[in-house]
C-alpha cells in the first residue's frame, strides 16, 4: 500500500536532495516566504512513497483564497522522483492527498494541482492561465552548441543585436524600487501593447526580497542607461525559469530581448544551470499564450512538454457554483469591452 507522509520543510528539502531531484523554485522554503510574504499560507509538505518504501514524489502545498473560498497549490507539484508517471500511480497520489486534506482542513474547496492526465473529478484551473507546453533550452552542452540548438531566426536576431555597439546587458543586484519602476513602466507599456494584465509593482519588488537574490535575478538590455528589455529570472539548483519580463518597442527594433536571453543563458550556463525555460507557449489548453509562442520558440528546435495545473474538488457543489460565477464574471467583462 502506498504512504503519504507529512513532514517538516528541512525533511522535505533533505528527501529531495538524498535522491537527487531538483525541486523547482514553487517548491521550496524560498517560495514559502514569498508566499508568506503576500499573504498566503504554506499549508504542509508530503512525501509520497510506493508499498515497497521508494520515495515517488514530492508535493509542497499552499493556502489561498479567491473570492473567500480556500484552497491549496501545489505550484508545479508533484515532483516526481522518477519517469513520467502513469495515469493509475497519479490517481492514486490525488486520492489520497484529497482525502488527508479533507480530514485536516474542513475549509478546503478544491486543491490545485500538476498532473499529466486529466484524472477522475478533474477541473480546468480558473483565474490563472495553465499551460503544458514550454521551451526549454539545454545548458550543459558549449555555447556553441546551444547557439546551434536555435532555431535559426533565434540565431539571427542575436547575430543582429550583437552588431549594436552600444547595445549592452547588465544584471542588477539588490534593485531599489525607483530602478525596477523604470522596468515597470516598460512592463506596462508592453501590456497594453499585448493586451495583458500584471501585477501591482510592489508584488514584483516583494517577490525579489523574498526569493533573494540568490533565487531571484534582474538582467536588463539597455542602451545608454535606458532599459529596452528586461527580464526576472528565477533559479533553484540547476533550473533556471524566465518569469516575467518586457521589451520597448524601440528594445524590439534592435532584438535587445534576443540578447538580453543569450546573456542570461551564457551566465547561468557558467555558473552551473543546466537548464532555461521560458515558461509557456501556446497550445489548445493555452491559446492565449499564442502571442509569446514566436518569440520564445527561437531559442530551441523542440517544445517541452509538462504537467499543466488541473483543480480537484472536494466539495463539488461549492465549487461548480464558483466555477459557474467565474464564467458569468468573464463573460460581463468580454460584454463591456466590447461595447463601452
Amino acid at each position: 500500500m502506498t504512504c503519504l507522509r507529512q513532514v517538516t520543510p528541512a525533511e522535505f528539502a533533505n528527501s529531495a536532495r538524498a535522491v537527487g531531484v531538483n525541486l523547482p523554485i514553487e517548491q521550496t522554503d524560498a517560495w514559502d516566504r514569498f508566499d508568506t510574504e503576500s499573504g498566503r499560507r504554506p499549508w504542509g509538505k508530503f512525501l509520497y512513497f510506493s508499498e515497497d518504501g521508494r520515495l515517488l514524489a514530492l508535493i509542497s502545498l499552499t493556502k489561498y483564497r479567491v473570492r473567500g473560498i480556500a484552497y491549496l497549490w501545489a505550484r508545479t507539484g508533484p515532483v516526481w522522483t522518477e519517469n513520467r508517471p502513469g495515469v493509475l500511480e497519479e490517481q492514486k497520489l490525488v486520492k489520497a492527498l484529497l482525502a488527508y486534506v479533507h480530514r485536516q482542513d474542513k475549509t478546503v474547496v478544491f486543491v490545485r494541482l500538476h498532473t499529466w492526465a486529466p484524472l477522475d473529478n478533474s477541473r480546468p484551473i480558473i483565474q490563472f492561465i495553465a499551460h503544458n507546453r514550454t521551451v526549454t533550452v539545454d545548458l550543459s552542452g558549449t555555447e556553441e552548441e546551444i547557439f546551434a540548438n536555435m532555431r535559426p531566426g533565434g540565431r539571427r536576431n542575436i547575430r543582429k543585436a550583437l552588431r549594436q555597439k552600444d547595445l549592452y546587458v547588465r544584471e542588477y543586484q539588490d534593485i531599489n524600487s525607483h530602478k525596477f519602476g523604470e522596468l515597470y513602466a516598460v512592463l506596462q507599456e508592453t501590456a497594453v501593447r499585448g493586451k495583458f494584465g500584471i501585477h501591482p509593482l510592489n508584488t514584483y519588488m516583494r517577490m525579489l526580497t523574498a526569493l533573494g537574490s540568490t533565487h531571484c535575478r534582474i538582467f536588463v538590455a539597455e542602451r545608454g542607461g535606458v532599459p529596452l528589455a528586461w527580464a526576472m529570472v528565477t533559479v533553484s539548483g540547476s533550473e533556471g525559469v524566465y518569469y516575467y519580463g518586457a521589451s520597448s518597442p524601440t528594445g524590439h527594433k534592435l532584438y535587445a530581448a534576443d540578447l538580453l536571453h543569450w546573456q542570461i543563458m551564457r551566465t547561468l550556463k557558467a555558473e552551473g544551470v543546466r537548464t532555461y525555460d521560458f515558461m509557456g507557449i501556446a497550445s489548445e489548453m493555452a491559446p492565449t499564450l499564442k502571442g509569446v509562442t514566436q518569440f520564445k520558440r527561437k531559442f530551441a528546435r523542440d517544445i517541452t512538454e509538462v504537467a499543466p495545473p488541473r483543480d480537484y474538488p472536494i466539495y463539488g457543489r461549492i465549487f461548480a457554483s464558483m466555477e459557474q460565477a467565474h464564467h458569468f464574471i468573464q463573460k460581463m467583462r468580454r460584454f463591456f469591452r466590447a461595447h463601452f
